[in-house]
């Protein structure tokens, strides 16, 4: 399977002063994870992947491991082969936390996630919350959702832009990661997450939420899948996300060479989740 990565540095302006923030979003194969993992894993990590008995799991983990230790590392100013001496917790996106021989980096604000092939880390420096998700489209995953929403929510996904499929993915993604950055899951915060709004924006579509409206989502459609990132909204704060996304979309389709990369992917990861 060919491989894509994308790997990059941000700096967000906020008040008098601005911060750095490290993204990567990856799709690799179990192949090329496990002979990073040889080199980079933290002895506990090495472990945990060994006792993982399917090979589907083996690959989220390893996954999820690469693209976290690809935006810790250039936080914490550190060269690559000091990957192996961090040990990620499992929690992470619960506790925004990461161990190293012991020593906690709770000065991070980290959140990960994964779908499918595809994973996706965000990690910087400070208190600024900030939450990510991503979600592969599929009539499955719609029918899940669609049992979980309120009827406004019903209401708001017919009347958009998209299809209603394709509205209740991009709704649902916006539940999460803004579950991630206020530092829960939607077990804790599934109360208070209800959507009251969805807008286009250029090239991204803009999420406001009922009980929490001080924060925003916003939704990228890339190939089949939706990747969404809540934070904080002011005026303080402003990001202009659309060059940001331009440029994310014109780096990843020049890394893929293959016009059917993600059919690929996916084949792949069926043959995983049979073995």
């Amino acid at each position: 399977m060919q491989e894509v990565l994308w790997r990059q540095k941000i700096i967000f302006p906020f008040l008098n002063f601005s911060f750095e923030c490290h993204f990567c979003l990856a799709s690799l194969s179990c192949e090329s994870l496990e002979i990073w993992g040889k080199n980079y894993l933290h002895p506990l990590e090495f472990w945990e992947h060994e006792n993982l008995t399917n090979k589907r799991r083996k690959h989220d983990y390893l996954l999820r491991n690469y693209c976290v230790k690809q935006v810790i590392l250039p936080c914490l100013k550190k060269p690559l082969n000091y990957a192996k001496h961090l040990h990620i917790s499992k929690e992470i996106n619960q506790q925004a936390f990461l161990m190293s021989d012991r020593i906690y980096h709770s000065h991070l604000q980290i959140s990960i996630t994964h779908s499918e092939t595809l994973g996706f880390a965000v990690a910087f420096e400070g208190l600024y919350p900030l939450g990510i998700d991503i979600e592969k489209i599929n009539l499955q995953k719609f029918q899940s959702i669609e049992s979980l929403m309120t009827s406004e929510e019903k209401g708001l996904t017919k009347d958009f832009i998209h299809t209603k499929e394709l509205n209740a993915i991009i709704l649902w993604t916006a539940k999460e990661a803004l579950c991630k950055a206020v530092g829960g899951g939607l077990s804790v915060f599934s109360e208070i997450t209800q959507v009251i709004g969805i807008f286009s924006n250029q090239s991204y579509t803009e999420i406001l939420f009922k009980h929490l409206s001080g924060y925003r989502a916003y939704s990228f459609l890339f190939e089949d899948y939706i990747i969404t990132i809540a934070f904080p909204y002011t005026k303080r704060f402003e990001i202009d996300l659309h060059p940001i996304w331009k440029k994310l979309k014109e780096d990843m389709k020049l890394s893929i060479q293959s016009p059917n990369f993600w059919h690929e992917s996916l084949n792949e990861r069926k043959r995983a989740v049979n073995s």
